[in-house]
């Protein structure tokens, strides 16, 4: 009894908690305002890849700026100064838990993964996706639509979830060089006959392995197709198991 009490109670917490972090970023941490710093007082040190925090209930992982606009960064803050946040809930949360008010929200249908839904505020700049169980499994923090005057204005726009489900060219895991540069023959190609798209190349694992591979993938279709760099966006899409990469052939914005 005394058991089930302390979980109902922990839990009540844990979702009153969530309802203050709408408005108030993850745990009052909050993207281009918070720096490195300022994560670490709260939770502590991150682990082996320098971005990703395992808490009790939650595994979160944090991007940082490295720098401003003449460094190439896509926000113009000082570097070490938080740009996004991931939370993987490990707590079951059902989406009506939240009171959310689904009216300020985008909802989006993800194609490749059925059932599952994410509610998007830009306004608020936070996410919510849930499976097919209605449950939530990752909440998303990122700079507010009232934020945008600091993008840097040579780095195009963020792909929001629709562009991810429409836009995909191509994906692909640890390949070898040769057949990772076959790949991205097919992309330049596309690149050349649709002059008025931009490129988008994600990579997802380790940081520190990734960065180096999409940087290597920019300059390739740089240096082999004439690409111009401008027209090339290359990105971290967050930690997994299994390194892939992700080309994104997107409409630039008008």
């Amino acid at each position: 009894m005394i058991s089930t009490l302390s979980v109902a109670t922990y839990v009540c917490c844990f979702l009153a908690t969530l309802g203050f972090l709408q408005e108030q970023g993850w745990r009052g941490i909050v993207p281009l305002h918070s720096t490195r710093e300022d994560v670490e007082r709260l939770v502590g040190p991150p682990m082996s890849n320098g971005i990703t925090y395992d808490l009790r209930n939650e595994r979160v992982t944090i991007g940082y700026s490295e720098g401003n606009c003449e460094h190439g960064a896509e926000w113009n803050i000082p570097p070490g100064r938080v740009t996004n946040i991931r939370v993987y809930l490990q707590t079951k949360v059902k989406l009506s838990d939240l009171l959310l008010d689904l009216s300020a929200f985008e909802k989006f249908d993800n194609a490749r993964n059925r059932g599952s839904i994410s509610y998007v505020s830009k306004e608020r700049g936070i996410s919510v996706s849930t499976d097919s169980k209605d449950e939530v499994f990752l909440m998303e923090y990122f700079p507010k639509a009232s934020e945008t005057h600091l993008r840097c204005s040579t780095i195009p726009r963020s792909l929001n979830n629709e562009e991810l489900q429409y836009y995909k060219f191509d994906e692909y895991s640890n390949l070898s060089l040769d057949d990772e540069n076959a790949r991205l023959d097919n992309f330049a190609i596309r690149l050349q006959r649709e002059q008025k798209s931009m490129a988008y190349i994600l990579g997802y694992g380790r940081q520190t392995e990734v960065s180096g591979r999409t940087r290597r993938a920019k300059n390739y279709l740089v240096k082999k197709w004439q690409i111009p760099r401008d027209r090339i966006e290359v990105r971290i899409g967050g930690n997994a198991k299994n390194v892939r990469f992700e080309l994104y052939l997107v409409p630039r914005q008008k």
